[in-house]
């Protein structure tokens, strides 16, 4: 038996596929800065950073994750690159509880719910998916899909990393516990258990299909890095003796992990310049970014005040006023 599948079914290839989206879920909060966008129903302007849109499929009939991601994700992905404008993204794929498959996106990018659920839905009905629903509600309209928005990045990143995680392991005791009864009723022996898990693995992985996706503008970039000097060593063991940092060393690494403190705040001005260059880079290697207005001059009386808060960085002119 070839060793180096066994142990990629058993553990590596869920490690492996979570470091590549925590890359580029982490790439995508460090370079997408929040903006002001404007709401023309409420006539004002919020402060936004990502999107989180849910996709269901409204189908009593389970999909597979190759049939639904090429009958529906993937134009909708289309959709939202071509017709939208949505350069920056990260979807993933969860299965619910009845073992139908839903996604998950997150954007900077900011639709109107209506637009979503209408190209959602239609996709689905060219599925022939809502045939059943529309028998029973009488209209093709399901709330298929939820779109909330969140100012916390390191939330967004923690998530969605999770959650990916979850689904994988999932898979991965679902197909033990598949042989362990197979060896218990004694369809197949002790000798024969790893080779059949490696067969259910890699079928259940055929099944699932792709498990994740982010656009071109992630895909395949590496984190910023830098030199590490006696400047940022001095810096990393204050925070260490403050109890603001803890160290973890092994022959190869060293990982430092920080409580109050985050690593670009290593980084000196020309340092923090490098990196946003290279953010800057990144975002724009397949086409100009999205503009960002980054505190601009707005009348106090056209923000949404219920969005006032200390994360969202208004100007103190905005923040003064509201108070008063």
């Amino acid at each position: 038996m070839n060793k180096a599948r066994t142990t990629a079914y058993s553990g590596g290839l869920t490690q492996g596929v979570r470091k590549r989206m925590a890359k580029a879920i982490t790439i995508m909060c460090q370079a997408v800065r929040p903006s002001w966008k404007f709401n023309p129903v409420t006539n004002r302007y919020f402060h936004h950073h990502f999107s989180f849109i849910t996709l269901t499929i409204s189908s009593s009939r389970n999909l597979d994750g190759r049939e639904a991601y090429e009958k529906l994700l993937s134009h909708f992905l289309d959709w939202l690159t071509r017709t939208k404008g949505v350069k920056t993204y990260v979807w993933k794929k969860e299965f619910q509880k009845r073992g139908q498959v839903h996604y998950h996106l997150t954007s900077p990018c900011v639709i109107h719910h209506k637009e979503v659920r209408k190209k959602w839905n239609n996709l689905q009905r060219e599925a022939g998916l809502l045939d059943e629903y529309a028998a029973k509600h009488g209209h093709f309209n399901p709330p298929s899909t939820e779109i909330r928005k969140t100012e916390y990045v390191k939330n967004a990143a923690n998530y969605l990393i999770k959650e990916l995680g979850k689904a994988l392991s999932a898979i991965q005791v679902k197909a033990q516990s598949e042989v362990k009864d197979m060896v218990k009723r004694g369809i197949i022996s002790e000798q024969e258990a790893e080779k059949k898990l490696e067969e259910i693995m890699e079928l259940a992985i055929n099944d699932l299909g792709r498990v994740w996706g982010c656009s071109a503008d992630l895909a395949g970039v590496g984190y910023f890095t830098v030199e590490q000097t006696e400047r940022h060593r001095q810096l990393i063991f204050k925070w260490i003796a403050e109890g603001r940092a803890t160290l973890k060393e092994d022959d190869f690494f060293s990982i430092v992990l920080c409580n109050d403190v985050d690593p670009p705040d290593l980084l000196d001005s020309i340092e923090s310049r490098r990196m946003r260059d290279y953010l800057d880079w990144v975002m724009t290697r397949y086409g100009e970014r999205e503009q960002v207005a980054d505190r601009p001059d707005i009348p106090v009386q056209c923000v949404d005040m219920k969005e006032l808060n200390v994360e969202t960085h208004y100007t103190y002119e905005q923040l003064t006023m509201s108070l008063n």
